[in-house]
């Protein structure tokens, strides 16, 4: 009995490591969760996989559970109880069937850090002021980011496969110095730890100014100032996220904020919420 069971799920469980890709909602899910380390979600993606649930259906369940491990990681919530968190689920599913009906209820009830759905509004909170860069590990960031850059794409633009080793990039660097003076010319060498210098700080590890770049790239940028690293995003990088520099002359915490907002709109629409519905 119990290898006849493993045998009707070992073909679900190849879908989720990349082996298999006739289920495209499981296949995309496992690809998802590999980046993200998140392993807990199996049994959950087993149950979604045996439940002969249509393509629509099967797809929101999935894009439901990436949300939401993405929207808890940009607003700071932490990832230490998932595993008991999908236990409980699969209890619902097993019991009531897997469905996207199950699963938002599920959810609508669990209110509390350890384990709510965040809502639009904290998302949005989060994208703004949330310190992306404390994400880890660094995998998940760098898939942030990249959904971000296909976002961004129009339909006449070229879809490509993501390229290998792409590293995070603060624009405003993590340290900066004369190359970067705040708005009334001040640099970090004449400052003390004022507001101004709180605020900028703060605004550094946001969403809105981090982007990716190959390793030469990022290492070749550094510190430089904005006009070199604009001039080297135009020389060397194509994606999308790097477009957005080259309509500006400087890049200070209002540009930094206005990009956060930008963002912060095209997260909420690829990171359904509860009261997202994608189904027909």
């Amino acid at each position: 009995d119990e290898l006849r069971l493993i045998e009707s799920y070992a073909p679900i469980y190849e879908t989720l490591e990349g082996h298999k890709i006739e289920d495209q909602a499981l296949h995309w899910l496992g690809r998802k969760l590999a980046a993200w380390q998140v392993t807990t979600v199996y049994p959950i993606a087993m149950q979604i996989g045996q439940s002969g649930l249509d393509s629509d259906e099967r797809r929101e369940l999935t894009e439901l559970i990436y949300s939401y491990l993405v929207r808890r990681a940009i607003c700071g919530l932490t990832t230490k109880n998932l595993n008991k968190l999908f236990q409980s689920l699969s209890i619902e599913f097993k019991t009531k069937g897997p469905s996207v009906a199950v699963f938002k209820d599920f959810f609508a009830t669990r209110l509390g850090n350890s384990a709510r759905f965040p809502d639009d509004i904290e998302f949005r909170r989060g994208v703004l002021t949330g310190n992306a860069y404390a994400i880890s590990p660094r995998p998940r960031l760098v898939d942030i980011l990249w959904e971000l850059e296909l976002a961004s794409k129009t339909r006449l633009s070229e879809h490509e496969e993501r390229p290998d080793g792409l590293w995070v990039e603060h624009v405003l660097p993590q340290s900066w110095d004369a190359d970067w003076p705040l708005i009334d010319g001040s640099t970090a060498d004449s400052l003390s730890l004022d507001e101004t210098t709180t605020t900028r700080n703060a605004k550094l590890h946001t969403l809105g100014n981090l982007t990716l770049l190959s390793p030469g790239l990022n290492i070749s940028s550094g510190n430089k100032s904005f006009e070199l690293k604009k001039q080297k995003f135009r020389e060397n990088t194509g994606l999308f996220l790097n477009k957005w520099f080259q309509d500006y002359d400087q890049w200070t915490e209002d540009e930094i904020e206005e990009r956060g907002e930008a963002l912060a709109e095209l997260s909420v629409s690829i990171w359904g919420s509860l009261e997202s519905n994608s189904l027909p």
